[in-house]
């Protein structure tokens, strides 16, 4: 029921536990794509956002951004509703709660430091199918102020941005 109009590009469907992913490569510059569902469906660019309820997905490919993958799903989705503890003290745990997202969804959690810069080395990938909400140490010697987080539902691109002193 999915197919994609250009002959060149190598397409890929994969079943999800409530949506479909559909991935699509063309290693040239200025290439592109159109993707047709059987029907209008609430399409994601994972890691990206929504794209909106269609039933074509225009691809556009560069040798720079050879991969897209798209998630559709029958229903709209919502983007993550975190809790997380307004402050902690440095050497305690901040836990992400997500409770929203169902099972078999990739998050990932992106730390930023109060000077504004990305911890790196922090990122988190981790899954909804064993726990809605994880565990974030921050270590002893942590400077203190605010850190901002990021937690993705990686399959949908939607995210939520929370705020965490520590103190």
């Amino acid at each position: 029921p999915f197919r994609q109009s250009n002959p060149d590009s190598i397409f890929r469907v994969r079943t999800g536990k409530d949506f479909t992913l559909l991935g699509v490569y063309e290693n040239k510059d200025n290439s592109r794509t159109t993707i047709q569902l059987p029907r209008e469906k609430h399409v994601y660019e994972t890691g990206v956002g929504y794209l909106g309820k269609q039933k074509t997905i225009p691809a556009n490919f560069s040798c720079a951004v050879p991969l897209k993958v798209y998630a559709v799903f029958d229903k709209k989705q919502n983007a993550p509703a975190v809790k997380a503890p307004a402050a902690v003290k440095a050497g305690d745990d901040i836990v992400f709660q997500y409770n929203n997202l169902p099972q078999g969804r990739t998050i990932v959690i992106r730390a930023y430091a109060p000077d504004g810069k990305e911890l790196t080395g922090r990122t988190v990938v981790t899954s909804t199918d064993k726990a809605r909400e994880y565990r974030f140490g921050i270590p002893y010697n942590a400077p203190k102020g605010k850190y901002k987080f990021t937690i993705m539902d990686h399959i949908t691109g939607l995210s939520a941005v929370k705020t965490v002193t520590v103190q």
